[in-house]
């Protein structure tokens, strides 16, 4: 499935520009009417926006989704899911930079004043539906200003001229006209009547709907677009048909001028629903439905991932591959490694997609393995190229079928340094064995041995001193014969 929000990143960019400041009772409105249809999430988000908002001649500066993410603790759909839902009701208008795909304008509107807002029958039906019926009645009072007969009084106002009088010169006549010209870019306090949010839909027969009101008291003329739009909603969110709406319409209608009171239809369809059911009625949110979906999915895949043999840091980083874009995985990965991405890593991995056509989630798997798991300081060129020229001719389309053949090769790595561990551990028993042989050891004589005890120094007797006496003066006189 193809989730909306799948494009977008944290780290993209945007800038805030607003066309109208808010007013206190703007804010008032936004607060106690609109907040409960579009929720708090997304009114936060309109609310920090407008914080954000440069104001008057400061410069727009663009911020990363990131930092908006952090301040209200979003996550990239919860993001999606809010901006969509201002974007529903009119309050923001969203942009993307023609030159650049990650890059956006927000621009902010203003609220309908409270006598729009409850004339706009599309968002009053949803307040009704959110409060129900005595909270809106609250609310319609809260904002309704009191008014007073003004029979018994005749205006007795003065006007600007007659106020004020003044006779310019032609010069002076020219510059006023010139100093008067539009001031195109300027912000002014909302105050213009913002045009109603717009639903078409050819669900309701409109041709047998009028058949049936020409019988009766009901001015045709008094079905006018607002009845209209009020009809159809009511059509569409309490499962009115035409037969039925006819009835409705005559309740609601006076007698006497066939006048339609579209504020008694809307309140008496409301009641009518809800006397006969217990429920109330459940306002489908597209994006709400997407997310739940999503959750669903991502709950049934994680369990088939489990079951087919995933740990829990491969799945996590199953996931990772699906929710970025290759270059921004790479990047994460290598500030997380303190290191940077370099140009000719970015032309190949720029080249890998282009022409293996892996997926981007695949492409991811083999950064994570080259980097992580292979412990690379660089997106390696050699081992890159030759994976993903394999994977491509081997159909490789998901990143669980990516992360089966990382497991692959880890296998055949660790078999390889198994074997070389098991060959030069023969090797060392080779050289043990050798060192060990059994040689003929040779006796070293009394005389060359450290170990022998130091023998006791033995005095000559006296006829063994008179003979080696005798024998030492017979040496010496052989030797005074040989000299002569």
């Amino acid at each position: 499935m193809s989730y909306p929000w799948k494009n977008l990143s944290p780290k993209d960019g945007y800038i805030v520009s607003q066309t109208a400041l808010l007013s206190d009772i703007d804010q008032r409105v936004l607060t106690s009417l609109y907040q409960p249809v579009i929720g708090a999430s997304a009114y936060s988000l309109y609310m920090t926006l407008r914080e954000n908002a440069p104001q008057f001649s400061q410069r727009r500066e663009e911020v990363l989704v990131a930092e908006l993410l952090a301040v209200l603790s979003f996550g990239i759909a919860d993001f999606y899911q809010s901006r969509v839902r201002l974007e529903a009701v009119g309050l923001l208008r969203t942009y993307k930079k023609k030159d650049s795909e990650h890059i956006y304008l927000y621009e902010l509107h203003p609220p309908l004043s409270a006598v729009d807002f409850f004339a706009d029958d599309v968002i009053s039906l949803l307040l009704l539906e959110r409060v129900g019926e005595k909270t809106y009645q609250s609310l319609r009072a809260k904002f309704s200003v009191p008014s007073i007969d003004k029979q018994d009084y005749r205006e007795v106002t003065q006007s600007f001229l007659d106020v004020f009088q003044f006779n310019p010169t032609t010069e002076q006549h020219n510059q006023l006209v010139s100093l008067n010209a539009p001031f195109k870019n300027a912000l002014s306090v909302s105050s213009e009547s913002k045009p109603r949010l717009t639903i078409q839909s050819d669900s309701f027969d409109w041709d047998f709907f009028y058949n049936g009101l020409n019988k009766h008291f009901v001015k045709k003329e008094s079905v006018n677009t607002e009845a209209k739009r009020a009809i159809f909603m009511l059509h569409e969110m309490y499962g009115i048909d035409e037969l039925q709406m006819q009835q409705y319409v005559l309740e609601a209608c006076d007698v006497e001028s066939g006048v339609l009171d579209i504020q008694k239809l809307k309140t008496n369809a409301h009641r009518t629903f809800h006397n006969q059911n217990d429920q109330k009625i459940v306002v489908t949110d597209k994006v709400q439905t997407v997310l739940e979906e999503e959750q669903n999915q991502y709950r049934e895949r994680k369990n088939q991932l489990r079951q087919d043999g995933f740990s829990s840091g491969e799945i996590a980083v199953i996931e990772s591959s699906e929710e970025n874009r290759p270059m921004a995985f790479l990047q994460s990965i290598k500030e997380q490694k303190n290191g940077f991405v370099t140009r000719p890593e970015q032309w190949m991995l720029e080249e890998i997609l282009s022409q293996s056509k892996l997926p981007a989630s695949v492409v991811n798997i083999l950064i994570h393995y080259i980097l992580v798991v292979k412990n690379s300081p660089v997106f390696d060129r050699n081992l890159a190229y030759k994976i993903a020229n394999d994977w491509a001719q081997q159909n490789i389309s998901s990143p669980e079928e990516a992360m089966k053949k990382v497991k692959e090769l880890r296998q055949a790595t660790k078999a390889r340094y198994n074997n070389t561990q098991k060959g030069a551990s023969y090797g060392r028993k080779q050289n043990y064995s050798q060192q060990n042989k059994t040689y003929r050891k040779e006796t070293l004589p009394d005389w060359a041995r450290d170990d022998q005890p130091e023998k006791k120094e033995q005095r000559l007797s006296e006829e063994e001193q008179k003979a080696f006496r005798e024998r030492l003066k017979k040496i010496r006189s052989y030797r005074k014969e040989g000299d002569q």
